[in-house]
């Protein structure tokens, strides 16, 4: 059997290890071994549902998106909504305020907590988006995750062009998704 020195093990950089690996602290001559846990979810006892839409759901242009998660968020940690429209590949996360200012995204009470995303965008206004499914995620985002999509929302606002994202960032999770499909505009 091959034996293995831990002094020939490279330093991990911390945020690989917060994203990636969950310490076993086992202590062995001073070192310390790491677990992957690629499969475990970063933060197993937050549970984050949306409750409104239903999947199924018929939807208009602008729509209040509203969900429960079990726990207090982690430090640092947000909850965002992020929509992608059938043959899109693309994800586009929903502004926390609008034009103005004003907060979108809300908590309504206590753990359980209920929360709530007022006027989540589907698609472009008019009916080019007529009939088009949508899928709903509820993302779990960490600070960097945060800033990345706080980036994209500020530079779409600055250039007036939303493209959305091939992909999510570093540090959110898709915690739950819901189908919807987004009805002809009044």
């Amino acid at each position: 059997m091959e034996r293995i020195s831990l002094r020939s093990i490279p330093e991990t950089p911390p945020k690989f290890i917060r994203q990636h690996l969950r310490p076993l602290m086992v202590a062995l001559g001073g070192a310390t071994l790491w677990a992957l846990s690629a499969c475990a979810p970063a933060n197993p006892h937050v549970d984050i549902k949306i409750t409104s839409p239903q999947n199924g759901a018929n939807v208009a242009t602008s729509t209040d998106i509203s969900g429960t998660i079990n726990v207090n968020l982690p430090p640092g940690d947000s909850i965002w909504i992020v929509l992608r429209g059938q043959g899109d590949q693309h994800l586009h996360p929903q502004s926390e305020q609008d034009q103005n200012g004003k907060n979108l995204f809300s908590f309504l009470d206590a753990p359980p907590k209920h929360w709530l995303l007022t006027s989540a965008v589907f698609g472009y206004p008019g009916n080019a988006n007529q009939d088009v499914k949508f899928d709903v995620n509820a993302v779990l985002a960490d600070p960097s995750a945060t800033s990345a999509f706080k980036k994209y929302l500020q530079d779409g606002a600055t250039t007036g062009n939303f493209p959305g994202l091939l992909e999510l960032p570093s540090g959110a999770q898709i915690e739950d998704t819901v189908s919807v499909t987004r009805l002809k505009s009044p």
